[in-house]
């Protein structure tokens, strides 16, 4: 996993996905979004959950806790399904970044 402020890059075998996790400061709504980064995949997110960073990078901060399916395609036929657990750093903003009424985006 590659953590940024807001955001976390996942690898799975050649199978790539940005989640994104934006915290509304004025209503505390959440709002989360997958972004497949490599063709022939796609994320299916199980859940999600608000937790607290247990790392020495922003420990204590803010974090969404997320599981998921990543599905990468390698024919017409075959596919690998992957259960997969995803840590992303809260942003914190005035407004979404992210589209809320894009299908893609969970908001809780």
């Amino acid at each position: 996993m590659e953590m940024e402020e807001g955001y976390t890059i996942y690898r799975s075998g050649k199978a790539k996905v940005k989640a994104i996790a934006e915290k509304r400061n004025h209503d505390g709504k959440l709002a989360v979004k997958v972004e497949p980064l490599t063709p022939n995949t796609s994320f299916r997110i199980i859940g999600f959950h608000e937790s607290t960073m247990v790392t020495e990078w922003k420990n204590g901060e803010s974090c969404v806790e997320m599981l998921g399916e990543m599905v990468e395609k390698y024919s017409e036929t075959g596919e690998a399904i992957t259960e997969t657990p995803i840590i992303i750093h809260t942003k914190y903003v005035d407004q979404f970044l992210i589209d809320p009424s894009s299908p893609e985006v969970l908001i809780q």
